[in-house]
């Protein structure tokens, strides 16, 4: 039993910058789709690589992933057989494939992963751990945690060889590929993220810093930037979002977003933005960060109900979808695109006029040259179009700042 619902009154919430200032303010997400699809808190989601398909997962006693159609909520599958409460899940980068890792009862509790053909709904291989994350090109699934396991594997998906087997110390609550496949990410209750080599699982950089359990991590687009949630069990607690550099391990910015628990970090496609979920008090949110200079420019709370767990924006940036304390799966209408951010960092500045230049000359080679920033974001004035009659429109905006 489900129950289909669609909003359309949160548009009129999103407020669009014109000009680098904070523009937030607290309501309800303008919802696209949600249904209680899950008996059980949905812990877990992750977005097909072309979009088209939002896969949940959820807690003990319902345990199961489904398999939603973005478009309008339609269940398409159903993944059952997992012993323990699903913690986390992965779509493969060619979407053929499902990794969905969860907790296995007994003392030590552990943790395990089925990794599904989608197409044929068989498990092709079980690996360790219940936190899950792909390789960038699909060819490895690094996968941690569960329980009292302080393990991170790195197994082949080809032959379902192990590459990797990393004691990190502790008990690990997340993992992370970065997108030239070349580090994995481990997050735990030693307060610290861990950087792996993802080939010989030798330890890189520890970036220290949070005073309470690492609850999530994930590594930005261009993979310059890692982004950390903590909070939850040591006292004092902590509830902040941190942002370290990847190269050095240097600390950006410590976002003071969630009073009680960080549960979940997602970048936009585009690297602009940052969202997290978690509690303020007893109170759940969703916000949403411009990544260039940590200010909140999206507060989700009051009408979000039972918790909010996992969240995740979808491949172009648009969505985000997100799952709730007691099943509920939803889809959102994300921030949209800001006409004149040309670098695709959330604020209009004197950094965008080059680009902007760039996109009126020859729009076609911008956009190959840009891949993540469309040219038609030089459209300041709505006409369809990149055109000189944008210049001024940008000059206004560049005054304004």
């Amino acid at each position: 039993t489900y129950i289909l619902q669609t909003v359309t009154s949160g548009a009129a919430c999103w407020v669009v910058a014109m000009v680098s200032v904070e523009a937030w303010g607290q309501c309800a997400p303008d919802i696209v789709w949600e249904i209680w699809g899950h008996t059980r808190t949905a812990e877990a989601v992750a977005f097909s690589p072309d979009g088209t398909i939002l896969a949940s997962g959820a807690d003990y006693d319902d345990s199961s992933v489904k398999l939603w159609r973005v478009s309008d909520g339609t269940l398409l599958a159903t993944f059952t057989g997992h012993e323990g409460g699903i913690q986390s899940i992965d779509i493969s980068p060619d979407g053929s494939l499902l990794a969905a890792g969860y907790i296995v009862n007994g003392y030590p509790s552990g943790g395990l992963v089925k990794v599904w053909d989608i197409e044929s709904e068989t498990v092709q291989h079980t690996f360790g751990g219940c936190h899950v994350a792909f390789s960038p090109d699909g060819e490895y699934l690094a996968s941690g945690g569960g329980g009292a396991n302080r393990y991170v594997q790195i197994n082949r998906i080809s032959d379902g060889q192990n590459i990797a087997t990393i004691y990190t110390g502790t008990y690990i609550s997340d993992v992370a590929y970065a997108p030239d496949g070349q580090l994995v990410g481990s997050a735990g209750s030693d307060n610290d993220i861990h950087l792996w080599n993802a080939q010989t699982g030798g330890l890189v950089r520890t970036l220290t810093g949070h005073v309470d359990d690492v609850s999530a991590i994930a590594f930005s687009p261009e993979g310059e930037v890692i982004a950390s949630g903590a909070g939850g069990w040591d006292d004092p607690g902590e509830s902040t979002v941190k942002l370290w550099r990847v190269s050095d391990g240097a600390l950006l910015d410590t976002l003071l977003g969630h009073g009680t628990w960080v549960y979940d970090v997602a970048f936009s496609p585009d690297g602009a933005y940052l969202i997290t979920s978690g509690r303020t008090g007893p109170a759940p949110r969703i916000r949403i960060w411009r990544v260039a200079d940590g200010d909140l420019v999206h507060d989700y709370g009051e009408e979000i109900a039972y918790g909010v767990h996992a969240v995740q924006f979808s491949p172009a940036g648009t969505l985000f979808g997100y799952g709730r304390g007691q099943g509920q799966v939803a889809v959102a209408n994300g921030p949209a695109p800001m006409p004149g951010d040309m670098n695709c960092d959330g604020m209009i500045d004197l950094n965008d006029v080059p680009l902007f230049v760039e996109a009126l000359l020859d729009p076609a080679a911008f956009d190959l040259s840009h891949p993540s920033c469309t040219s038609m974001r030089a459209d300041m004035d709505g006409s369809g179009a990149p055109s000189g009659m944008d210049v001024q429109e940008l000059v206004m905006a560049l005054l304004q700042d």
